[in-house]
């Protein structure tokens, strides 16, 4: 058996951050039918078998399955190599988030492996391995030291693999990988999956490659994205485990007391049920956990980033339970807001509390805030609380931030200062995205035709 770390048709992003790359290998492309991909849309080779990979549409003497979609696919076969470069999503020492797609099919006269990778700062480091196992025609996964085998598959079906890959900013992270389509009857999911190497601190490129001796396997509909900003339920289905902590999963970090961080169903402890999934997060006795993110912003320009969460307190009698949008480090904070210690009631900070209206525990709030940098290291936020118990959302806008010197937002901190086990600070549906403005209402004289 022979597992090879090199690639048969590395495709990747090649613009900057927040861009994604798509093929499907078609004739609006550039690629030709029944011709070597090789030097065609960016394509290069490299090994000794550069040659053994084209696109074909399935007729003719390279026959195989009709195309997933459009008019043709890459057929790849025995060994074949090559490598396409691009600009690597994510940077050093920043946790990041980036999703895959690909469509797989294999004949039924190939034995063997193949495999698409998705790699790291370069092509001998690995994120990501999976696909067939055409000998046993199984779908299969590889980490480095075995080869895993998950379900079985029918011969020129085309299946579809999602997989997306969180970067925990150290040189490692892990990944989940979904595959549909086809026959199944029930998509295959595997979650919180290690990368099969260290060290690996951006994507830099995805390949697909076909053993020594396959005679063909085939791909269509690639794409490839960096995922802006930041998204979580603390769900079983992102890799999260019921009463662990979650410091170190999907770059989730803390400066001490780990242990005060956790996610949980509810059923064990005072606190809500999860307000949607399966789990939640939950932390107590003055303890932050927070995520980094690819920065929002650049220095001197003006920005704009929304965030959102779901958070609730399971007493009001308790210390502080809050939110911080953190600037370019964690020491620097644009907005901080949540629930008052001991006061009843909602609460944001600028150098002191201000309260803001009263909340009722176990009750989940949803808090959005929009914060806006003005390019000079400073700016202002607007903050809505609403949902839960409330009979209309609390609006408050032009708040300052609570520190200068920021001109970019870079993480989300969640903390609480209540005391376990009595009282927890709970979190959950956490998001942050570049903000978008809801479009005006219409203007003119509405015509109704009826």
């Amino acid at each position: 058996m022979k597992i090879m770390t090199m690639l048969t048709a590395c495709l990747v992003l090649v613009s900057g951050a927040f861009a994604d790359y798509t093929t499907g290998f078609n004739t609006g492309e550039g690629f030709v039918d029944d011709t070597s991909l090789l030097n065609i849309a960016g394509w290069t080779g490299s090994g000794t078998y550069n040659s053994r990979y084209k696109s074909i549409n399935g007729t003719g003497t390279e026959t195989g399955p009709v195309p997933f979609e459009g008019d043709m696919y890459a057929r790849v076969w025995n060994a074949g190599e090559g490598t396409r470069a691009f600009t690597a999503l994510g940077s050093v020492g920043v946790p990041y988030e980036v999703t895959a797609s690909i469509s797989m099919a294999a004949s039924d006269t190939a034995t063997g492996y193949a495999f698409t990778y998705i790699h790291g700062d370069v092509i001998g480091e690995d994120a990501a391995v999976f696909g067939f196992n055409t000998t046993t025609k199984t779908f299969a996964y590889y980490n480095g030291v075995s080869i895993y085998t998950i379900g079985s598959y029918s011969a020129d079906t085309w299946y579809t693999c999602d997989v997306t890959l969180y970067g925990n900013g150290s040189g490692g992270g892990t990944y989940s990988l979904t595959i549909s389509g086809g026959d199944l009857t029930a998509d295959i999911v595997l979650t919180g999956k290690n990368y099969r190497h260290t060290g690996i601190d951006t994507i830099a490129s995805i390949g697909i490659y076909a053993g020594t001796g396959i005679n063909g396997v085939y791909f269509d509909d690639i794409s490839v994205a960096l995922v802006p900003g930041f998204s979580t339920g603390f769900n079983t289905g992102e890799g999260f485990t019921d009463g662990a902590t979650f410091i170190g999963v999907h770059g989730w970090a803390s400066s001490a007391y780990v242990s005060r961080s956790y996610t949980q169903s509810g059923d064990t402890n005072p606190g809500p049920a999860p307000f949607e999934g399966d789990l939640y997060a939950r932390i107590w006795n003055t303890a932050e956990a927070t995520h980094a993110f690819a920065p929002f912003g650049i220095m001197g320009e003006t920005y704009e980033v929304e965030a959102s969460l779901m958070m609730a307190v399971s007493s009001a009698n308790t210390g502080q339970v809050l939110a911080y949008i953190h600037g370019d480090n964690i020491a620097e904070d644009a907005a901080v807001f949540g629930f008052g210690g001991g006061t009843g009631a909602f609460t944001y900070y600028n150098g002191g509390y201000n309260n803001i209206g009263s909340f009722t525990a176990n009750v989940w709030y949803k808090f959005d805030v929009v914060v806006y940098g003005n390019g000079s290291g400073g700016g202002t936020y607007d903050l809505t609380i609403s949902g839960g118990d409330l009979g209309s959302a609390i609006k408050l806008s032009g708040l300052a931030y609570r520190n200068t010197g920021i001109d970019t937002i870079s993480s989300i901190g969640i903390y609480s200062a209540s005391t376990y086990p009595t009282v927890d600070g709970c979190f959950d549906d956490i998001s942050v995205s570049t903000y978008v403005a809801p479009p005006p209402p219409p203007s003119g004289t509405l015509i109704i035709v009826e």
